[in-house]
């Protein structure tokens, strides 16, 4: 959002509100807003996302653009440091050669309106499914974070080829986060370790047919798995527990309808509305001869996403993940 938040409050203001509603309606109004509890006011036990600034806001509202630092998840960043990151980034992104696996037989690149975002490396051998991906984090505003992500997976399947152990791995700006979900009763437990989190271990009652990830390219080829029967006009649900992507390091139930609409040029088309407590996001998912070959995802502000409006034309082109065969 960048200036646009500070020119935004200066707008508020000059409408006739407080600087200090302002700031309120821009924090903890936000968070109710979109029904999260975890941050938008400084209370123990909240995330640490905070600004440290050189002047009162209260006196002059502009004065949210005099920042001396920023903390993010209980992370302290100096102008100075988040400057010299923005700025050393200009390359596409790429997985190190050293990373990529030496069995890979899938590569998906990413990219929007021409700007490469990266790549996903994905290798399936017996029952393992691994993936490793280089990738500038999008959502459904096109926006990006900057510096890119690593994101990893590692799965094993059972003999019905149900996932029974997932862990996925991240290095962001915010540091390591590694997650470990691990289907067993009837239940699945969760393990995880990420920034301005303390480790924790929870068990979550979750549908035998619920499948278990992040939303990258294994995820996506899972479901093409479960969508290959459906006929032209038909939908099915299907409900993934994992963490969000972009790296948001929260485990939840994310809820893909998907829906078969016609085929095009020999390829088999699924639209799909992905929703999850704190996100919302459309796109379509391409498969031939029942391989998946492309996903796109919608560009719309998340307002309107979540909007009755919502059907209609994006604003932007979408952010496209086409597979390369290796």
């Amino acid at each position: 959002m960048g200036q646009s938040l500070h020119d935004e409050l200066i707008d508020h203001v000059a409408a006739g509100l407080t600087p200090a509603q302002v700031i309120a309606l821009a924090t903890a109004g936000a968070a109710r807003f979109i029904g999260e509890d975890d941050w938008g006011t400084l209370t123990v036990g909240k995330r640490a996302d905070l600004l440290l600034l050189d002047a009162n806001p209260l006196v002059d509202i502009r004065n949210t653009a005099s920042i001396r630092g920023v903390m993010a998840r209980g992370v302290w960043y100096a102008p100075s440091k988040l400057i010299k990151r923005a700025g050393s980034h200009d390359a596409p992104p790429a997985v190190a050669a050293a990373d990529v696996p030496k069995d890979a037989k899938v590569r998906m690149h990413v990219e929007w309106n021409g700007m490469s975002f990266g790549d996903e490396y994905v290798a399936a051998e017996g029952r393992r499914v691994r993936s490793v991906g280089r990738l500038i984090a999008y959502k459904n505003e096109g926006l990006s974070t900057n510096p890119p992500i690593t994101v990893r997976s590692d799965i094993s399947l059972g003999a019905d080829g149900a996932a029974v152990k997932v862990e996925l791995t991240s290095e962001t700006p915010d540091g390591h986060e590694q997650l470990v979900l691990t289907r067993s009763d009837g239940h699945v437990t969760a393990s995880r370790r990420a920034p301005g989190y303390e480790p924790d271990e929870t068990t979550y009652d979750v549908p035998a047919e619920a499948l278990l990830g992040r939303a990258t390219t294994p995820l996506y080829i899972q479901l093409v798995e479960r969508a290959s029967k459906l006929a032209v006009g038909k939908a099915v649900d299907v409900d993934v527990l994992g963490p969000g992507f972009p790296p948001d390091y929260e485990i939840d139930v994310m809820r893909y309808h998907l829906e078969r609409v016609a085929d095009e040029a020999g390829e088999r088309r699924y639209r799909f509305v992905a929703t999850r407590p704190n996100s919302m996001y459309t796109g379509l998912i391409a498969a031939r001869d029942g391989t998946l070959v492309r996903v796109e995802f919608d560009s719309r502000p998340s307002e309107l996403a979540r909007a009755p409006l919502a059907a209609g034309r994006p604003i932007a082109p979408p952010v496209i993940a086409r597979r390369i065969d290796v």
